[in-house]
């Protein structure tokens, strides 16, 4: 059994037990439960590791000492992030941007709505037009599609991309592509969309006959081939940071993406009939029933367990709000 230590770049570190033909995401999952932070790669002595392949293909050793690198969620739209930045929408149109960010903003007016990622921001003009600014593989340089961001309705983030939606129902994105800037994959899918949601590494998109169509990080939400089938008369998808939920008109609720972290809701999939409304937070899942009943399910550490919640699992709840 080795021992590999992980460190985070504020200098804490935690020791992780691994055999040696372990996937790196598995050990990865152990060193982030240790440090209950959302981990999203991990850097050796030679460079990036690739997560999905062994410790010992990838070259670690016995005591190693890797360096892991924190996800930034999704800022919320308009104007609060988790990059020490802030974009503010005032009343007047005007847009004011400030915070400890390097991004230098141009003076927009007419700005009808904004959102920002990891590290760049997208924002939407009166006139349907897109202007974005910031770090440029994060999606602050969309020069490449610049000549399809017009008539656009909406503007959607992971952390690392951006989508936006046209009023004709289809969709443009830009960005990293590991973090879903590329939909070249699912293009001619991307017809008749009425909905888009992005998680940290995947987008997925609703469509007006009920299908949905999903790309990024295959690993995290990017591929739903294995319930597509479930993936019907869908009216809402929800998004966490590696996973989606799906609610279908007849209120059940289809997942995927990481099992661990609300991909997988089979343990409670009994349960989720009849459901009303979806809520996430980083991790995990919450659904409200129409019997007011709450369901929970993803990592217990984020909200996916909320048998200590409650005072009796038959109590009802009339709304359910969570961040």
């Amino acid at each position: 059994m080795w021992k590999i230590q992980f460190a985070l770049l504020s200098g804490q570190e935690v020791t992780v037990h691994a055999e040696p033909e372990e996937i790196i995401d598995d050990v990865l999952n152990k060193a982030q439960e240790a440090f209950n932070v959302l981990l999203v790669s991990v850097v050796s002595s030679s460079g990036l590791l690739d997560i999905t392949r062994s410790l010992q293909d990838e070259g670690v050793q016995d005591e190693d000492r890797l360096l892991c690198v924190v996800d930034r969620p999704v800022p919320a739209m308009q104007w609060h992030s988790k990059s020490l930045l802030f974009a503010a929408l005032r009343a007047d149109g005007d847009l004011v941007l400030w915070g400890n960010s390097s991004i230098e903003l141009p003076h927009f007016r007419d700005v009808q709505s904004v959102c920002t990622n990891s590290g760049a921001l997208a924002v939407l003009m009166g006139d349907g037009r897109v202007v974005t600014c910031g770090e440029a593989n994060l999606g602050g340089d969309s020069s490449a599609v610049e000549h399809l961001l017009v008539d656009v309705c909406c503007i959607c983030p992971s952390s690392y991309a951006f989508t936006a939606l046209k009023n004709d129902g289809s969709v443009v994105c830009w960005g990293d592509v590991s973090g879903g800037g590329d939909c070249s994959a699912v293009q001619d899918q991307l017809q008749g969309v009425c909905q888009l949601s992005g998680a940290t590494w995947a987008f997925a998109a609703v469509k007006g006959d009920g299908s949905v169509v999903t790309w990024g990080d295959e690993r995290k939400g990017g591929n739903s081939s294995h319930v597509q089938e479930q993936l019907v008369n869908v009216k809402k998808v929800c998004a966490s940071s590696w996973s989606f939920a799906a609610l279908r008109c007849d209120g059940h609720v289809v997942t995927w993406g990481v099992d661990r972290k609300g991909g997988d809701s089979r343990s409670v999939q009994s349960q989720l009939h009849h459901v009303l409304q979806l809520r996430s937070s980083s991790w995990a899942f919450a659904a409200l029933r129409s019997d007011g009943q709450v369901i929970t399910w993803g990592d217990p550490t984020a909200g996916g367990d909320s048998s200590q919640g409650f005072r009796s699992s038959q109590e009802g709840w009339n709304c359910c709000c969570m961040g």
